[in-house]
């Protein structure tokens, strides 16, 4: 589950964060869902416990250069910022799972292998209060059997354009992701909008909290659902954190963050929710 605004999420250098929750989650194509489905109707809940990592490590070669490895929302990033200038490689080090034909009906789908690699660059422009990050991403998507008919085929180049403003406390983020997939039925155009405020209470005690709406746009009709798929996404997020929790250690703390999704789609088959709640423990070095 990711935050458009993640990057403005209690943002630091050189840390390592542990931590663990649960998953409610409502997904066709996810494969924590059934195995074997009899109609194409809305997903059916599913809750499970979930294990969350994230790190950093930057290395400032001088005050205008820096590398570094990062990790959260799933990825793995190598880059290097020079100025206002970043960029890098990003890669999904775990290859996550998808049905390979998620359609299948009253026989048991198998699972199937789904890598992503690419790189990105962006350039931050700060003055006073206002800070504006812009990026652009590409990746490449690969599943290692797609067993869909060809306009459904789901190999795809992942395009993603950000803008991340920040004034103040107040932030708004802007998304645009392009997957130009094989399939003309799986590609998609995405656009996000988030708003979110950020504050920082009894010395110790920081808040961030975030709405967001967006729409995803098939390009073709789906031949299997005979209809041309549409959502609206809503989501929220509320985090704490809290520094030298009991007085341990001022390199420690401890976070909450509860976060919630929904894609509304035109077909139920397609309707997603997600509702997790994350307990982590972080050290910064």
């Amino acid at each position: 589950m990711v935050c458009l605004l993640g990057a403005n999420l209690f943002a630091q250098e050189n840390y390592i964060e542990v931590g663990g929750g649960y998953l409610s989650e409502k997904n066709n194509f996810s494969t924590e869902s059934k195995s074997n489905i009899s109609n194409y109707g809305k997903a059916d809940n599913d809750t499970k416990g979930i294990v969350v990592g994230a790190f950093n490590y930057t290395y400032h070669y001088d005050n205008s250069m820096a590398f570094y490895i990062d990790s959260k929302k799933g990825d793995v990033r190598v880059g290097s910022t020079l100025n206002n200038f970043d960029f890098g490689f990003v890669i999904k080090p775990f290859a996550a799972e998808e049905w390979s034909n998620p359609y299948l009906l009253n026989q048991d789908r198998s699972k199937t292998d789904v890598s992503e690699a690419g790189g990105y660059v962006g350039y931050t422009f700060k003055s006073d209060a206002y800070k504006l990050a812009l990026e652009y991403q590409v990746t490449s998507v690969d599943y290692d059997n797609d067993e869909l008919p060809s306009v459904l085929k789901r190999d795809a180049t992942r395009h993603i354009v950000s803008a991340k403003n920040s004034y103040k406390n107040y932030l708004l983020g802007l998304e645009y992701e392009k997957y130009d997939a094989d399939g003309k039925a799986s590609a998609y155009d995405k656009y996000m909008a988030e708003v979110g405020y950020q504050d920082k209470f009894f010395t110790n005690l920081s808040v961030f909290t975030a709405v967001g709406l967006g729409t995803k746009q098939y390009d073709a009709t789906n031949p299997i659902l005979g209809e041309k798929i549409d959502a609206t996404i809503l989501s929220a997020t509320v985090a704490l954190k809290l520094d030298n929790p009991l007085d341990l250690s001022k390199n420690t703390n401890v976070s909450l963050v509860l976060k919630a999704t929904q894609e509304d789609a035109n077909n139920d088959f397609y309707d997603k929710q997600q509702i997790a709640s994350i307990v982590s423990v972080g050290y910064k070095f």
